[in-house]
């Protein structure tokens, strides 16, 4: 008999929805009829969108030195995620708020360049409000890609039948391979040599087009030991992988996925927040071509820009290698797949809640 296992000792796999509340947000509608003006002008501009055709151009044409356009679209204190790119005429600030504009929930800068948001926040009252402020007479401010997202993330139970998400001890089938339950803190201690996880039904999980991975993990060594360990892996093609390199490689940690390199993060920059024996909290958080890594709640990689392509491997492994060498040593906590980029304070959220249930 096979044992199966999931990883967490809570039988679940992360999973988000997402919808968004915003009408025409992309811009590339006909009119501005989805903005309410409360002041200044709206019109749609081409030009140099971020995407698309058309940019939102905000303009303070009655001297007001301030915009206000907003959507009512949103639901008295529940939490959002606001998105989207903002620029400047190259003296007025954009900005998003809540609250009609009664509180401001990010500024952008004068800079022409498209600037990239990311803001959650609770409602204020039902509007989205975006505009300009400091602005001269007949100075505007733009916008493209506009989202308002209401992200709930949910762990859901998955069945451990032949199609379930589960997790086999080793190969399932000798005990020289499984992973010894740590009773007193929780987690599965593997031995550096033979131990391992293995999920040989795993399509789904991956082959997104956004992708993050979160892992809880505690080492049982530094991170300058001269020796390769592996986090995570899968179908040699389709590979996603997570490694910390040896000395002759400089300790870097290497990510590769869909089979692409995205990045070696150096030891000096992650370093600092490792910890040996206690527990660790890896995310990465991806897009192709904008990839975020975060060790215990810490940034050491910030909007990678190397593209990738999602793939759907047949397999994950875990602790190892797809051929089966530098197995971990040390506890495995949790591992959690999403099909979207976590934004900073989800993964904060997420490391904190991890932190909480594995110290």
């Amino acid at each position: 008999m096979k044992a199966t296992v999931w990883l967490d000792m809570k039988a679940q796999v992360g999973e988000v929805n997402s919808t968004d509340f915003l009408v025409d947000g992309n811009a590339e509608a006909g009119d501005v009829s989805a903005w309410t003006v409360a002041a200044g002008d709206a019109t749609k501009e081409t030009g140099t969108p971020y995407q698309g055709a058309q940019v939102l151009r905000l303009t303070d044409s009655g001297g007001f030195t301030f915009t206000i356009h907003y959507q009512e679209v949103a639901t008295n204190g529940v939490t959002y995620r606001a998105v989207g790119q903002a620029r400047s005429d190259g003296t007025s600030l954009p900005y998003v708020a809540t609250n009609d504009a009664g509180t401001v929930i990010w500024t952008g800068t004068t800079s022409t360049d498209w600037q990239s948001f990311d803001v959650e926040f609770s409602s204020v009252g039902t509007t989205l409000t975006v505009g300009g402020n400091t602005m001269p007479l007949n100075g505007y401010v733009e916008f493209d890609v506009l989202e308002l997202l209401e992200e709930i993330i949910e762990q859901t139970t998955k069945d451990k039948s032949s199609n379930g998400n589960h997790f086999l001890l080793g190969d399932g089938s000798t005990t020289t391979s499984f992973p010894s339950f740590n009773g007193s803190g929780g987690g599965f201690d593997l031995d550096g040599s033979t131990d391992y996880f293995l999920n040989n039904n795993s399509q789904g999980i991956y082959g997104n087009d956004s992708q993050s991975i979160v892992i809880c993990f505690s080492p049982d060594f530094n991170w300058d030991v001269n020796a390769i360990f592996v986090l995570c892996d899968s179908s040699t093609s389709e590979r996603y992988l997570i490694y910390k390199h040896n000395n002759a490689s400089s300790n870097v940690i290497s990510l590769t996925l869909g089979g692409a390199l995205i990045v070696e993060i150096a030891g000096s920059t992650y370093s600092p927040y490792w910890k040996v024996s206690g527990s660790n909290v890896l995310v990465v958080a991806s897009e192709s071509a904008n990839t975020d890594v975060f060790l215990n709640g810490v940034k050491i990689v910030d909007a990678d820009n190397t593209a990738w392509t999602a793939k759907d491997p047949a397999s994950i492994i875990l602790g190892s290698t797809v051929s089966g060498v530098n197995r971990f040593d040390g506890t495995f906590f949790h591992f959690s797949t999403y099909p979207i980029k976590l934004s900073p304070i989800q993964a904060e959220q997420i490391t904190a809640e991890l932190f909480s249930e594995y110290k």
